[in-house]
This record gives structure tokens, sequence and C-alpha cells, in this order.
């Protein structure tokens, strides 16, 4: 990685270091040095991009006057201002969530090791609330402002709006097989017409994803299929088959008397004329 980290503490770079001073307003920047560097893990576990991480806080969305003073509160992991900030034993700070994707992409062990230096850690970063309640206190607009949005407000109300109000927000469609990004303003219609919305089968009541429905069809016990004998009736598929044998106007019958010596054969709607012939 090429990036500089800025460094964030006063504690001597030293393993046995276990009080590390936490920062309470900006450091200078300092020149990029190889220890600064993220530890050189395994390539099977290292992770190579920034990608991986989660920036929840983007430098470019604060305001100008703010962003000359956060800037120095940058995690070298995800490469954006410390959302709930961390420190671990050398004095390094990461966001918290940034620390444990790093922890859970290089878990070979159970053993936590410093992204920096790649140290064994005694135990997870602690919190350091006082940066995280100076942050907090900074001045952004919403990350969704190019396409719309017009909040703007402080860091501690900044994860509330997106998770929760702002309409520009791109969200995942929450019906199950659904893949679809939708801003949020957008949801309630996408969910009415999406097709793995649920919806009821109107023939049987049966209950399935709205894109089903056609393959539900073909199967349906309910469902309504026209005589085969084009008597015109409309019959629900599991009564088809009496419709057919015995109900149908159109079906062939034997006349009742035929065991008493009349053969003749009609149809079902024929049948009174029949009776009247004799």
């Amino acid at each position: 990685m090429t990036d500089e980290v800025v460094m964030h503490t006063n504690v001597e770079e030293h393993p046995k270091a276990t009080e590390p001073t936490i920062p309470t307003s900006p450091p200078e920047s300092t020149p990029v040095e190889e220890k600064d560097q993220p530890a050189n893990l395994t390539p099977s576990t290292t992770p190579t991009m920034t990608s991986i991480y989660i920036k929840t806080l983007n430098l470019d969305d604060f305001t100008e006057d703010c962003k000359a003073y956060v800037i120095d509160y940058m995690c070298p992991l995800c490469k954006g201002v410390y959302y709930n900030p961390v420190i671990d034993i050398c004095g390094h700070i990461f966001c918290q969530r940034c620390f444990e994707i790093f922890h859970n992409v290089n878990q070979l062990t159970n053993e936590l090791r410093c992204p920096i230096s790649g140290v064994t850690l005694p135990g997870v970063p602690s919190q350091i609330t006082l940066i995280a309640n100076i942050l907090d206190k900074q001045t952004l607009n919403c990350c969704n402002r190019n396409i719309g949005c017009e909040w703007k407000g402080v860091v501690k109300d900044f994860v509330s709006h997106i998770d929760n109000d702002c309409p520009k927000q791109t969200l995942q469609c929450s019906l199950k097989g659904c893949s679809s990004r939708i801003l949020r303003e957008n949801m309630k219609e996408h969910l009415m017409n999406c097709e793995y919305r649920i919806v009821n089968c109107g023939f049987c009541n049966i209950s399935l994803a709205f894109n089903q429905l056609e393959e539900h069809y073909k199967t349906c016990p309910k469902y309504l299929l026209q005589c085969p004998q084009s008597c015109g009736s409309m019959i629900e598929r599991d009564k088809m088959d009496e419709h057919v044998a015995v109900l149908c106007p159109n079906t062939t019958v034997t006349c009742k008397y035929n065991i008493i010596g009349c053969n003749e054969k009609f149809l079902n709607k024929e049948t009174e004329e029949h009776m009247h012939k004799y």
C-alpha cells in the first residue's frame, strides 16, 4: 500500500507499550515509514485492496471547515474518517469494523494481530471514546448529495440518516430471491410490483411468489379449464374427469333402460328428447 498512514499517538513504538496515549487534537502529519505499512502477512491471507473495507465516513462528504480538521483522523485500512475508533497496544488506530474485517480475513488462528505491525495482540483493541466524541460533532453532507439528498448534519446523526431516512439511499429489496437495489424513495412502489412479491393464487388461495404463478397454474387443482368437449363450461381441474365422464352435456351416454333392451346412445343433452320418443 502506498497511501500515507497518519499516526495518532504519542506512545513509543515498543512491543511492551501497554498504556498508549490517546490524542485529543490532530497531530501533525508525518512521512510514511516502512513500519507504518499494513503487516506483511502471507499473500494468501493478506487483503491487498481497500475494497474489502467499508468506508462509513468519506472525507469528501465533510464541510470544508471540518474537512481540514478530520483529515488527520483517517483509518489506514478503509481510507475513510474513523468511525467507532479503536486503538491497539501498538498505538495504531482503526475503525472498529475495519479491524474486525481485517481479523476475519486473516484468521489463521484465534490470535489477534495488529494490521500495521503484525504484532500479536493480547486482546481486542480499546474503544477511544474521546476521539469518537470529537468526530461526532463534525458536520458533513449526505453521501448521496450528488443525486439529490440535501441533508446536512453532524456525524453522530449520519448513520441514522442513512439507515432510516435518506430518500436517495440505495437499499436491497427485502423480498426473498430479489437481487434488485432500489432507492428508498422508490422502494414502496417496487415492493408492490416486484416479481418476487408474495401473492395468493386466485383459484386455490395458496401463497407463492408472483413470478411462480404461471407455473403454478399448470398444476393448480382449482384452476379453471375449458371443457375439452366444447360444452362451453369452465371446470376446476380436479373436477374435470367427473365432468367429462358424467356431467358434460356433450358426453355420450347409453340409455338407462339398456337393461331391458334399449341400447341407443346419445349425448347427455339429448336425454330428455330420447326419453320422449317412446
